[in-house]
């Protein structure tokens, strides 16, 4: 015997779905309070129809409806991580088949937070730092880098060069800066197959390590070309010293998905540190 309730417009019994949920992904809406949640929905073997799915977070239990795949759930907490479930429902109740399996953890992140992506140490036995896959569903980039490469000697091979997506076209990356080195001041410019100077890795006197903030500005746009942003403070006790603001553009439209950084200076030591963060707009 079948058990519902009475469809107000038929006139007849209205089953409970059986409905099978497969959770997906859940991913921060971008809004700070907002998580979307993915899944797909099983064929119903037996009973009522699927009128809606219904996706609840733990912890708090805030729940969103929807008639497909995403649900966007609101009201939820910044900078706290949520995981979801979803199950399927109609007029009469939720599916017997009951929830889905949790989904992964999902942090709805603020406006302007900075977001840590991925960070990596040198080695001292490699020239090269690469951050791939990089996620896309940030507004800007930003790396933080404390670093120094293994050369010996004052102003041997400072600084370190930067390229996106393996991409080392000749001449497709623009850079101007300018260098302040105590006793005057002096301009460079240029473009080459990677960016030249627009990071530091120092290289001259043994503790003495290079300090950079790069910003890579509106780096998912594929509209226009990517500019960067760096400000470098190295010091090899006045000898082929890179010191000053940077600035750079990326001669291609493409997303940047990842990023690679080589020291010329020698392989980077063990010490160095370069961390990349996410900025939401």
């Amino acid at each position: 015997m079948a058990t519902g309730s009475v469809s107000p417009k038929a006139g007849k019994i209205v089953d409970i779905p059986d409905q099978t949920i497969t959770i997906g992904t859940a991913t921060d809406g971008g809004t700070g309070t907002t998580v979307s949640v993915t899944f797909t929905a099983g064929s119903v073997a037996t009973g009522g129809p699927v009128s809606y799915f219904t996706a609840t977070s733990t912890p708090s239990s805030i729940t969103a409806n929807g008639t497909a795949s995403p649900i966007t759930v609101s009201g939820l907490t910044t900078d706290t991580p949520y995981t979801f479930k979803v199950k399927a429902g109609n007029a009469t109740g939720y599916s017997s088949a009951g929830d889905s399996a949790a989904s992964n953890s999902a942090t709805p992140e603020a406006l302007g937070d900075y977001v840590s992506i991925a960070s990596a140490n040198g080695t001292g036995s490699s020239d090269t730092i690469t951050f791939s896959s990089i996620s896309q569903i940030y507004t800007h980039l930003q790396i933080r880098i404390f670093a120094k490469g293994t050369g010996t000697g004052n102003g041997v091979g400072t600084g370190s060069t930067m390229v996106f997506n393996g991409d080392t076209t000749a001449t497709n990356y623009w850079r101007h800066g300018i260098n302040a080195y105590g006793s005057g001041i002096s301009s460079s410019n240029g473009n080459d197959n990677a960016f030249w100077d627009i990071i530091g890795s120092s290289s001259g006197l043994t503790s003495m390590y290079a300090s950079n903030v790069i910003d890579i500005l509106d780096y998912t746009n594929t509209n226009k070309k990517t500019t960067v942003r760096s400000i470098v403070g190295e010091e090899t006790n006045g000898s082929g010293v890179h010191s000053g603001p940077r600035s750079g553009l990326w001669n291609n439209t493409a997303a940047i998905t990842s990023i690679t950084l080589q020291s010329y200076g020698g392989n980077f030591t063990t010490a160095s540190h370069i961390a990349l963060y996410g900025i939401k707009g």
